[in-house]
């Protein structure tokens, strides 16, 4: 009976544990032209708003100062628009460096190109 109990904890503890990290992790999603990598962490979706994280990694060869750079979008389905919340540099010297819209306003942006982060986020959340 106690190893019963002590087995149950140790299966729920473990899938806590994974469920934890499948929410806050990054997913590599690809690798471009200059072999930096390319992560997502999907945050929600709420009616037609899309909010979604990208980690783009830098190899020294192609940016010798930045090790990789965060992004966070907000993409509206409905209108086929954009913003880009806020975006954080991380690099190699360890100085962090954020960058928020000028004056708390975000600017949207159309997706025509629906090859970059925005036109793949819209097509693998947006589109039915």
């Amino acid at each position: 009976m106690k190893m019963n109990k002590l087995l149950v904890f140790f299966c729920g503890l473990i899938s806590l544990f994974g469920y934890s990290q499948s929410i806050n992790e990054y997913k590599f999603l690809m690798q471009d032209q200059y072999n930096s990598k390319i992560y997502r962490k999907f945050e929600s979706k709420e009616g037609d708003t899309v909010k979604i994280w990208y980690k783009i990694e830098n190899t020294i060869e192609n940016d010798p100062g930045v090790a990789f750079t965060e992004y966070y979008l907000q993409v509206n389905c409905n209108s086929k628009t954009y913003i880009l919340n806020t975006s954080t540099t991380y690099w190699r010297d360890g100085t962090v460096q954020k960058v928020d819209p000028p004056s708390g306003v975000p600017k949207i942006i159309p997706i025509s190109e629906p090859n970059s982060i925005a036109g793949i986020t819209y097509q693998n959340h947006c589109k039915k």
